[in-house]
């Protein structure tokens, strides 16, 4: 976390909770992170608060080995700087950096593989009645950083606009025969968003999707 002083103004927050799949023998965990308590914090120059998202890999998660791997700090991590490939699959985890101001507000959907999470990058000008800011939705695989989006002329991309307004959670929608899914994401203004999800892969025997219930 980073603060502003010490005592009292932390920005760099996590308000959800990680998510959590297999993709083979390793589990993977995937948690971004947001200053909730400060919504409207635009971000300070010359400080490196900017917000990550932090995609992790347990090598030994049934803790088979006689000695445990070191933990894990963020210089262990791959810093994702643009699309990446699941050619060469990463280490023990990549993390993104978002621009300033810009803070991951939804909890995470990971679905075939694929992490799906809100952004909101606030914007304090103008009319106070408006939205105050406008969301993305980020998209690739957990295990590599691979986008699944593509922009108008078929190059990989890891987010898109979504528009004015803070994003609710993703939820996942599953066609018939696992084809012609959907992400629904509603905004602050109500507007409802519903977006191509991957189709499903009932070949390669993994988890495709698990939602945890509580009573």
């Amino acid at each position: 976390m980073t603060s502003v002083n010490p005592s009292t103004n932390y920005y760099k927050s996590f308000f959800t909770a990680p998510q959590a799949v297999y993709v083979g023998r390793r589990l993977h965990l995937a948690f971004g992170s947001g200053e909730r308590m400060n919504i409207g914090f635009e971000g300070l120059p010359g400080e490196d608060e900017n917000n990550r998202y932090y995609a992790m890999t347990d090598l030994d998660p049934y803790e088979l080995k006689l000695a445990p791997y070191p933990t894990l700090t963020e210089s262990n991590l791959n810093e994702i700087l643009g699309p990446s490939s699941c050619e060469n699959i990463l280490g023990r985890g990549f993390f993104l950096k978002v621009g300033d101001g810009e803070k991951f507000v939804t909890n995470t959907e990971i679905f075939q593989h694929y992490v799906f999470a809100g952004s909101f990058i606030p914007d304090n000008t103008g009319d106070p009645c408006t939205s105050k800011g406008s969301g993305s939705l980020y998209a690739f695989r957990i295990n590599c950083g691979q986008p699944l989006f593509s922009d108008e002329w078929g190059l990989p991309i890891i987010k898109i606009d979504l528009g004015e307004g803070m994003p609710t959670d993703p939820q996942i929608s599953v066609g018939v025969n696992g084809k012609d899914n959907r992400i629904y994401i509603e905004k602050s203004g109500a507007d409802l968003e519903s977006i191509a999800a991957p189709p499903l892969n009932f070949d390669d025997g993994s988890l495709i999707y698990w939602r945890e219930v509580t009573q």
